[in-house]
């Protein structure tokens, strides 16, 4: 039996939904399930790992980037306690009460989903 990886992905973002494996000669299925729920299926030859995305300009499986709370990807949003505020140049932050403060970064599949924790001294 043959056996062909795929990811089934968001056309739009590149967003990988599923990473899958499955006899090649179910590949028409499994395209056609893809779109069905609106997403698009994708042969690739080593199955990519959880943090992977698929470059829109190119039809390839990428790792996902990493970066820092200093060089944050543009653009991105940043989510502070339940608001979310869109960037589109490196922010400086700071905050009027002290305490610690959780900041969720969404740049997009291409990277990293992260939580940062800025403490704010009195």
């Amino acid at each position: 039996m043959n056996l062909l990886n795929y990811v089934t992905f968001n056309p739009a973002s590149g967003e990988i939904d599923c990473i899958g494996y499955g006899p090649a000669e179910h590949w028409p299925q499994i395209q056609q399930d893809a779109s069905e729920e609106g997403w698009q299926a994708l042969p690739v030859e080593h199955q990519p790992g959880l943090n992977s995305y698929v470059d829109l300009a190119t039809l390839t499986v990428k790792p996902r980037q990493d970066y820092s709370l200093d060089t944050l990807p543009l653009p991105c949003t940043l989510t502070i306690e339940g608001v979310q505020y869109p960037c589109e140049q490196q922010p400086e932050l700071s905050f009027e009460q002290p305490g610690s403060y959780q900041i969720s970064v969404d740049a997009g599949p291409a990277w990293l989903d992260k939580t940062f924790t800025i403490e704010q001294a009195d």
